[in-house]
């Protein structure tokens, strides 16, 4: 009697742990993770809790509201130069009105609130950040 069996194919490359085994490639599914809630930046240096047990291998900080911050006042537009006199009359004739005084110029524009942040030297218990006061923000760790 025959006996048929399927037995599987054995590929090194899926087995191997490669050059770098603790690299996961591009499965998050593989990765320790951290996504913060929302949190306001207070302008100071902030310990965010992120409970991967090591340092992360990378912190990305992401915007979530800038209006609460502060922009800069535009300038002012610059004054219109006076208009020149009218010239002499000569004999029964008036003379002539005076110009117009050129346009002042526009004033610039203001800007919008900046956002800024820095990283400190994270350890493997908080994520340590410095963000721009007033805006919020979320955090996302990875080992």
């Amino acid at each position: 009697m025959i006996e048929i069996s399927k037995v599987p194919i054995r590929a090194p490359q899926f087995e191997s742990p490669g050059p770098n085994p603790n690299f996961k490639g591009a499965y998050p599914s593989q990765q320790k993770q951290f996504l913060s809630a929302v949190t306001t930046a207070t302008g100071a240096l902030q310990n965010i809790a992120h409970g991967l047990g090591a340092v992360p291998a990378g912190v990305l900080i992401v915007p979530v509201n800038t209006s609460a911050i502060a922009g800069t006042a535009g300038s002012a537009g610059s004054a219109g130069s006076a208009g020149s006199p009218g010239s002499a009359g000569s004999g029964e004739t008036g003379g002539a009105g005076g110009a117009g005084g050129a346009g002042g110029q526009g004033g610039t524009g203001g800007t919008a609130g900046a956002w800024a942040a820095t990283e400190g030297t994270h350890d493997a218990t908080d994520v340590k950040v410095t963000v721009s006061a007033g805006a919020t923000f979320k955090v996302l760790a990875w080992l």
